[in-house]
């Protein structure tokens, strides 16, 4: 849990006691200790940790939003063609979960998704 910030004056309150008991550092060792372990396989992932909580994140990719000569863009895409495209952008169930945020994301990476819709 993060410190709260009073929307008035954003300073950071401070989390009562029992908060803080909750998130000392022996409540998330568990999880860093396992991923540094031999047999831990996780690569590039996303965890998080506090309090006895633990979880695996998931990279999802949107549905692609394409502003490319096919679309009728001749020029470098503008701010509106991703204002006019963010119902695209919000649908996760049109895009994937890419397998590593290892800076590859995952094939096809994105020049080579330009290049298959531009075919």
């Amino acid at each position: 849990m993060r410190a709260e910030y009073s929307k008035a004056n954003r300073r950071p309150r401070k989390a009562p006691a029992e908060v803080m008991q909750r998130l000392s550092p022996d409540k998330v060792s568990a999880m860093v200790v396992w991923l540094a372990h031999q047999d831990c396989q996780a690569e590039a992932s996303i965890h998080e940790a506090g309090g006895g909580y633990f979880a695996r994140l998931n990279w999802a990719r949107s549905a692609p939003l394409f502003a490319t000569e096919k679309e009728g863009v001749l020029a470098a895409p503008l701010p509106e063609s991703i204002r006019d495209g963010q119902s695209t952008l919000a649908d996760f169930a049109g895009g994937d979960h890419p397998i590593s945020g290892d800076g590859s994301m995952g094939a096809p990476n994105a020049l080579e998704r330009v290049f298959g819709h531009l075919k």
